[in-house]
Parts: structure tokens; C-alpha cells; sequence
């Protein structure tokens, strides 16, 4: 199970740990809940470990349905980067590092 923590100041939605099926609903959840219209949410998948499709999928749902510009920042190669990748064939990173 992943870890999430929120950073108000930043608009950072921090996520780190092993991202499998059950955390797919809580990460849709939390997107949903941090977004503010007219803003940018960061969520920020550089710790993630691993991920689960269901997870891509529902990151993927969460962005294009946020109140707001959602941003996926991970690592390029990562599981994560991979995942999302595979859920949305042509997705391009916004940010890689």
C-alpha cells in the first residue's frame, strides 16, 4: 500500500511506496479532492516503486476529470512512467526527470 501526504503550499500531492489495485480508488479520491479550479495539482510519483495498472488507469480517469490542470510527474523508465504509458498509448510526460 502507497503512502500519500498532501502539501498545501506547493498544490503537491506526494505519493510514495508500492501503488497496487487498492490503491487505485483512494488515488482518484485524492486528485479529486485536492483539485481547485483554476489551479494546477502536482502529483508527484517519483517515489512510487511499483504500479499497477489499475493505478495508470485511475491517475489517467483522475487527470481528465480533475476540476483543474493535473500534473504527473515521475521518473522517465520508471514503473510508474511505464504504466501510464501503457494505460494511454501517445501520452506524453509533461514532466520527467
Amino acid at each position: 500500500m502507497s503512502t500519500l501526504s498532501y502539501e498545501p503550499a506547493q498544490r503537491r500531492l506526494r505519493v510514495s511506496g508500492a501503488c497496487g489495485r487498492e490503491d487505485a480508488a483512494r488515488l482518484r479520491e485524492a486528485v479529486s479532492a485536492y483539485a481547485r479550479p483554476g489551479e494546477t495539482l502536482i502529483v508527484d510519483l517519483t517515489a512510487v516503486t511499483d504500479a499497477t495498472s489499475d493505478v495508470g488507469r485511475a491517475l489517467l480517469d483522475a487527470r481528465r476529470t480533475a476540476a483543474c490542470r493535473v500534473t504527473l510527474l515521475r521518473k522517465s523508465g520508471s514503473p510508474v512512467d511505464s504504466c501510464l504509458r501503457t494505460g494511454q498509448p501517445g501520452i506524453s510526460s509533461e514532466r520527467r526527470g
